[in-house]
């Protein structure tokens, strides 16, 4: 791997996936250092799942540190193909136990979200902000109506691949932080009911200050080359992809976490 034929991972067009850039993204292989003030939340991920896969992180800390130490091994990059709110990858990324991580779902709303949440920064804390304040903060009727916008929106026919992409990430950054368990699909309903009369109404885990940071977390770790990609595809063509984009790292320098949402 110092040869250099092989100063960066392949970089290739990634066919039948959809990818945070249209070509090929070239990735050093000497990522950026990690800023230790952006890594210091308890919380990493800017989605919220109750009981998510943060509890893991100790675990699988662990045994990556015990294979480093007792093994000698090195990690390069950590493949997610169920990532949801990636916040087991992002905290092993952002401690050192390994080099990189790629983010996959196939759900493409969710993946919509890593995409802008990495490569398009500014226009989701923009976009999070001016929903917070004419809509969350507003509360009651008003943000229920925005709740029921959000849940039902479906893509406009003639819209752009890029509009629908940010859109997609808007309404899964809403729909997460303002519904049940943080759920976007199926019967789950707002935070508070429908009468928000409880104490913990629909904006109680919306805190646009707060995500900006994490979003700003994510973003840092694009743009150093932590965060390879996000890749919306589902778990077998994004293992079947990699094995053929990464053959430099096989078999002992890629690994993948699969946490399926079952």
């Amino acid at each position: 791997m110092a040869t250099t034929a092989t100063t960066r991972l392949l970089d290739l067009p990634v066919p039948g996936i959809d990818a945070i850039e249209s070509g090929p993204r070239k990735v050093s292989w000497h990522p950026g250092a990690i800023n230790p003030a952006l890594r210091t939340s308890r919380y990493l991920s800017p989605l919220r799942y109750p009981r998510a896969k943060s509890l893991l992180y100790p675990v699988l800390g662990g045994i990556f540190e015990g294979a480093i130490e007792r093994a000698g091994m090195s990690f390069d990059l950590l493949v997610e193909p169920f990532a949801g709110g990636a916040s087991t990858s992002l905290r092993l990324v952002a401690e050192g136990k390994v080099e990189r991580v790629l983010l996959a779902d196939a759900d493409p709303v969710v993946a919509a979200f890593w995409q802008v949440a990495a490569a398009d920064t500014d226009y989701i804390i923009d976009r999070m902000h001016d929903e917070y304040a004419r809509y969350v903060d507003v509360g009651g009727a008003t943000a229920l109506a925005r709740w029921d916008h959000w849940k039902h929106w479906t893509p406009t026919p003639g819209d752009s691949n890029a509009s629908v992409r940010r859109d997609r990430a808007m309404r899964c950054l809403f729909l997460n932080r303002t519904t049940f368990s943080g759920i976007l699909h199926g019967r789950a309903g707002p935070l508070g009911g429908r009468a928000q009369t409880s104490k913990h109404t629909i904006g109680c885990r919306f805190n646009p200050d707060d995500l900006a940071e994490r979003l700003r977390f994510i973003e840092h770790l694009y743009r150093s080359n932590r965060l390879v990609d996000v890749w919306r595809a589902d778990w077998r063509t994004t293992l079947d992809t990699i094995a053929s984009r990464y053959k430099l790292l096989l078999p002992d320098n890629v690994v993948a976490y699969l946490d399926p949402p079952y």
